[in-house]
C-alpha cells in the first residue's frame, strides 16, 4: 500500500510526505500501529489527532513527528497551524494527511482492515452485562479460530476502531463491545464491523439522563442492528422484567434468537433458556435448554444468578458458528473476565467483592444479591454514586438503599453526593422494621477519604462489597498503602 491508497480508505489529502517514506507497518504480526494520544507515539506509528474535552492533539504533532510517527492526520481545518508547527521537522521521516473529521477516518480505516482480513465479528451492547458477554463470548470460541476482543472497555468511536486496528493479520474472528453515550453512535460502531451475530444483553436505565426514556435507550441500543450482514444473526436477552428485547420488535434480513430466563416450552426453534440456576462458592450452575438440547448442566467461573442469563447469550452465539455444545461448556468453566467485575479478593482477613467498574440500579441489584448469596461473614455494603439517571436519580439510590436493608446487610458506607440516597432508603426500611438501632451506616463525603474510614468500619470475617463506577476508585481501598 502506497500513501496514495491509504488516503483514499480515509478520503484524506497529502499535505506532507517525507522524503524517505514507507508505509508504517507493525512488525508483532499487526498491519498497522494507530494511536490517539500522543504519549504512545512509537516511531512509525500512525498518530491521529482528536479534539477531546481537556486536549487537543493537533497540540502535539511537533513532538509525535520528534518522536518518529511516520503518519499524522490532521483535521483539515487545522492543516496550515499543522504544518507551521512541523515546519522545520519536515526532514525527519514524518507525512502529514489531512480530512475532514479524523475520528470519522479513523472509523473507516478501522472498517477497511476489519474486511480486508475477512473477520467475522461479533457485535455485543446493552445497558449492563456487556463487557461479561463479551468475556464469556471469547471463551467460548476455541483457539483456531485465532480470536481477537476488546480489551478492558474500549467500546466507543475512539476505543472500538483502535480494537480493531490492533487486531494481528491472522485474526479470523473478533469480538467487539459497543458502548455509547449518545443515539447515533452504536449505528457508527455497527457500520463500521458489520456484525455477523449482534447480541444485546439488556435494556436498563443507564444513559436516562441524556436520551430521555427507557424507550430511547431501547432505540438507540437496537441501532446494532442496521449494519448485521445478511443471513446473520441477532441474540437478544429476555429476563424476567425485559419489557423491549422481543422478536416482535425487529425486522430485517437477519435470524433473531431469544435467551430467557423463562421457563422453557419448547416450542420455539429460536428460542433458548436458561433455568434451575444456582450460585455458591464453586460459581454458578444452571441448565440450558433449546434448539434440541434438554437441561443440559452447565458452569460458570463466577457468581450472580444474573449471569447465568448471560453466559446463555454466549452459548447461543458459540452455537451459531457451529461449536459443539461441550467445547462451549468447558470454555465457560475457565472465562478470562475483565478486572473489577465481581473479583473476590482476600486482604487482612476481610473478604472483598470488587464489582467497582461500573455502577446503574440494575448492576447495583446484582452485586448486592450476590454478597447476600455467597457471604459467610458479615455482610458489608460500600457503594457509590450512579449517574446520570436523570429525574429519577435520587428515588433509584433509595431503592438500592432499601434493597441492601431487605438483603439482611448489616452495615451500608456511602460514598459520595448522591450517596445520601442509599442511606435514607436504608434508614427508611429499618424504621420501618423497627432495627434501626441493629445496622450501621457510614456517609463518606469524598471518595479520596474513603480507604481509611472503610477499615475503620470493618474487620476480619467481614465480606465486603465494592460497587461504584470506576472514576470513583474504590478499589484503590484495596492497594497497599
Amino acid at each position: 500500500m502506497n500513501l496514495e491508497e491509504f488516503c483514499e480508505i480515509i478520503d484524506g489529502n497529502v499535505c506532507y510526505k517525507s522524503v524517505d517514506f514507507k508505509m508504517p507497518c507493525e512488525q508483532d504480526g499487526k498491519m498497522f500501529n494507530v494511536v490517539t494520544d500522543s504519549r504512545d507515539v512509537k516511531k512509525g506509528c500512525i498518530f491521529v489527532c482528536l479534539k477531546g474535552e481537556f486536549h487537543d492533539g493537533h497540540d502535539y504533532v511537533r513532538q509525535a513527528a520528534e518522536d518518529g510517527a511516520g503518519i499524522i492526520i490532521v483535521n483539515e481545518d487545522k492543516k496550515a497551524d499543522v504544518m507551521k508547527a512541523i515546519d522545520d521537522a519536515r526532514a525527519m521521516n514524518t507525512s502529514v494527511i489531512s480530512v475532514k473529521a479524523p475520528l470519522y477516518a479513523m472509523g473507516e480505516l478501522a472498517k477497511w482492515y476489519i474486511s480486508y482480513l475477512g473477520v467475522k465479528t461479533i457485535g455485543i451492547t446493552g445497558s449492563v452485562g456487556k463487557t461479561t458477554v463479551k468475556d464469556m463470548v471469547a471463551s467460548v470460541l476455541p483457539s483456531a479460530m485465532n480470536t481477537y476482543k476488546t480489551k478492558g472497555n474500549f467500546n466507543s468511536l475512539i476505543g472500538l476502531p483502535l480494537t480493531a486496528l490492533s487486531m494481528p493479520r491472522d485474526t479470523s474472528l473478533c469480538v467487539f463491545e459497543l458502548g455509547m453515550d449518545a443515539k447515533g453512535e452504536i449505528d457508527r460502531l455497527s457500520e463500521i464491523i458489520a456484525p455477523d451475530v449482534a447480541i444485546i444483553t439488556k435494556i436498563g436505565v443507564s444513559h436516562v439522563e441524556r436520551l430521555g426514556s427507557r424507550e430511547n435507550i431501547f432505540r438507540a441500543k437496537s441501532e446494532i442492528v442496521n449494519h448485521i450482514k445478511p443471513g446473520g444473526t441477532l441474540i437478544l436477552g429476555v429476563d424476567e422484567d425485559e419489557q423491549y428485547l422481543k422478536k416482535e420488535n425487529f425486522t430485517g434480513n437477519f435470524n433473531v434468537i431469544e435467551v430467557t430466563a423463562k421457563h422453557y416450552a419448547g416450542v420455539d426453534s429460536n428460542t433458548y433458556c436458561v433455568e434451575n440456576v444456582r450460585d455458591d462458592m464453586e460459581g454458578i450452575r444452571f441448565e440450558f435448554s433449546g434448539g434440541g438440547y434438554e437441561k443440559i448442566p452447565v458452569t460458570i467461573n463466577t457468581h450472580g444468578i444474573h449471569n447465568a442469563l448471560n453466559a446463555g447469550l454466549a452459548i447461543a452465539c458459540g452455537l451459531q458458528f457451529d461449536i459443539d455444545l461441550e467445547s462451549i461448556k468447558e470454555g465457560l468453566k475457565n472465562v478470562n473476565f475483565t478486572a473489577k467485575r465481581l473479583e473476590i479478593k482476600e486482604k487482612g482477613g476481610i473478604t472483598f467483592i470488587d464489582d467497582s467498574y461500573n455502577a446503574s440500579p440494575e448492576s447495583m441489584s446484582s452485586a448486592l444479591r450476590v454478597l447476600s448469596q455467597i457471604s459467610k461473614g458479615r455482610m458489608v455494603a460500600v457503594l457509590g454514586d450512579m449517574n446520570e439517571l436523570g429525574k429519577d436519580s435520587e428515588d433509584f439510590h433509595k431503592r438500592i438503599g432499601r434493597l441492601v436493608f431487605d438483603l439482611g446487610i448489616e452495615e451500608l458506607i456511602a460514598v459520595g453526593e448522591k450517596g445520601r440516597g442509599y442511606i435514607e432508603g436504608f434508614s427508611e426500611a429499618a424504621e420501618i422494621e423497627g432495627k434501626k438501632n441493629d445496622v450501621q451506616i457510614v456517609w463518606i463525603e469524598d471518595s479520596k477519604k474513603c480507604r481509611d474510614a472503610c477499615f475503620k468500619h470493618i474487620s476480619e470475617g467481614d465480606w465486603v462489597l465494592l460497587k461504584a463506577s470506576n472514576a470513583l476508585k474504590l478499589s484503590s481501598i484495596l492497594e497497599d498503602e
